[in-house]
């Protein structure tokens, strides 16, 4: 017994959210072995009064220990920031920034915003950073550098809110965007030779933004050159990210799919725990 709790009980409990699975199919296996088991009352029950309250503090104990090292070392941040919302659309109830040091692929600051915090859901991404920046700079951490996706209102308010700070755009989200529209050009009629360059424009783009740190006048290639000569490219090109990356804090995200699929609901406390 732990308390007036068995034991087994609650380590399924924490079993069924440490694994990121949810209760409802979890303990509907015991179900089909018709083994006797917890109810799914009584795992919430558990998730209320217990789960996440272990979940947090270990999270606010790394948390601290990671700044207090920080501050101690006199470190200043590459940070690379990104957000996800729980649901795809713009339907989402809850959305999450994630801030990651990139020079050692630690986690640093997790936020999460509600839809009805905002003025709609597509505001979420903005405020998580928002809040991330603000509870770093209030913590004495320093950012000299960080690397987003190409969102338009988080540029925007990094130009007006973080002016000493070098901001980067990540080369997969650029890399991604004219990959799409390559391929869109390709299918126009004479044109589909471009489906042939897109892999080397595309890492060429890499290679320009690795390797830089500080023809023929046909039909397709007049077009790709109009892409590539475009307003929106001329605006992502000289803010690529030289070195650091968000393709880790991808990775991360990807995790958390396991842990809180899109098409499930969770409480805040349930949401912010996974």
């Amino acid at each position: 017994m732990i308390g007036s709790i068995p034991s087994g009980n609650l380590r399924l409990s924490c079993g069924i959210l440490f694994a990121g699975a949810l209760a409802s199919k979890g303990l509907r296996v015991f179900q089909f072995m018709n083994m006797r088991s917890i109810s799914t009352d009584t795992f919430m029950k558990h998730q209320r009064h217990y789960l996440p309250p272990a979940v947090m503090e270990v999270w606010e104990n790394l948390r601290g220990k990671y700044i207090d090292d920080a501050l101690q070392n006199g470190r200043s941040l590459c940070i690379g920031g990104d957000g996800r919302c729980d649901t795809p659309g713009h339907s989402a109830k809850f959305g999450s920034y994630s801030v990651m040091d990139l020079d050692n692929g630690t986690m640093i600051d997790i936020q999460l915003v509600e839809s009805n915090e905002v003025k709609s859901s597509c505001h979420m991404e903005k405020e998580g950073l928002a809040r991330s920046v603000a509870y770093l700079q209030s913590q004495g951490i320093n950012i000299y550098k960080i690397v987003t996706d190409r969102h338009v209102q988080i540029i925007k308010w990094v130009s007006e809110n973080m002016t000493e700070t070098q901001h980067y755009v990540d080369v997969w989200h650029v890399a991604k965007g004219l990959q799409k529209k390559m391929l869109a050009l390709s299918k126009e009629k004479e044109c589909g030779v471009i489906q042939n360059w897109i892999r080397s424009v595309t890492n060429h783009l890499y290679w320009t933004a690795a390797s830089t740190p500080d023809g023929n006048g046909t039909k397709p290639l007049e077009k790709l050159i109009t892409l590539l000569n475009s307003r929106q490219m001329k605006k992502d090109i000289p803010k690529l990210s030289t070195l650091q990356q968000t393709s880790e804090l991808e990775g991360y995200h990807s995790v958390v799919n396991q842990f809180a699929p899109k098409m499930d609901g969770f409480s805040y406390n349930g949401m912010m725990c996974r």
